[in-house]
């Protein structure tokens, strides 16, 4: 049961943080992981028992900082925002309330990741991408279905285990993070990973990256620092897709 208990206006303190679920929104939009209005984006704001979320039946570029309500971890009631909590609330809200050290969740329909999911391979440690999901990143199996009920919910939490992600077989993909950023390129790092891997000649002999090389890799190229340089790359393409003078890109994938 759905509950409103304060008004649909938005409090001023949040505006920070909901102006960066738009900007993820948007980087989400752009890097091409909106799939009509499907996919949500989550934070935390000054309480561990409340989260802010998209509303739903929106694309990630028609998101503004007035497209998010104000949800209970339990999910049962809005704060803050006008309408219908998203179909998918129950991702957010037991993945929040099974990981205290988490703050920020991203779900997308990820087209790679959901078709990667459908091999039945494990990601390897093929691009450098590959390296920071080696042997952290789940698939939930036991639905292909939309995570619409709490106990899927806690199975969805339970397949994401202590790792930052995990791949929802014929679904997409679940990322989080303590902030929105890191959370955001997470999801952009594990597509482009499955994206690699996807590319690879069916029966061909894969010679992945060795575990000493795959350690040292997270250290340099996924340290805290390197990912905030990360979000800000993207942040300014974003600025420059906005502005119409973004470079085209050829993509291998």
């Amino acid at each position: 049961m759905q509950t409103t208990v304060n008004s649909p206006d938005m409090d001023l303190a949040s505006l920070p943080l909901r102006k960066q679920l738009t900007v993820a929104s948007h980087i989400l939009f752009v890097a091409g992981q909106n799939d009509i209005n499907n996919g949500q984006v989550s934070a935390r704001f000054g309480r561990a028992d409340r989260f802010w979320v998209k509303a739903p039946a929106l694309g990630f570029d028609e998101v503004t900082e007035n497209s998010f309500l104000e949800l209970a971890v339990d999910g049962g009631t809005i704060f803050r925002g006008a309408g219908h909590r998203p179909p998918e609330w129950p991702i957010h809200s037991r993945v929040y309330r099974s990981r205290p050290d988490i703050n920020a969740i991203v779900h997308t329909h990820a087209f790679h990741a959901t078709v990667f999911s459908a091999t039945g391979m494990p990601l390897l440690p093929i691009s450098h991408d590959g390296c920071l999901f080696h042997k952290r990143v789940n698939i939930f199996s036991a639905t292909t279905n939309t995570i619409l009920d709490i106990e899927t919910g806690d199975r969805v939490a339970a397949a994401l285990a202590d790792n930052f992600a995990v791949i929802l077989k014929n679904h997409g993909i679940v990322t989080v993070g303590r902030n929105i950023k890191e959370a955001t390129v997470l999801a952009l790092l594990l597509e482009r990973a499955c994206a690699v891997q996807l590319a690879i000649p069916s029966g061909a002999s894969i010679d992945a990256s060795p575990d000493d090389d795959v350690a040292q890799k997270n250290q340099f190229i996924f340290s805290d620092a390197a990912i905030a340089t990360y979000w800000d790359y993207y942040r300014r393409r974003l600025s420059r897709a906005s502005m119409a003078t973004q470079l085209p890109e050829a993509r291998p994938f």
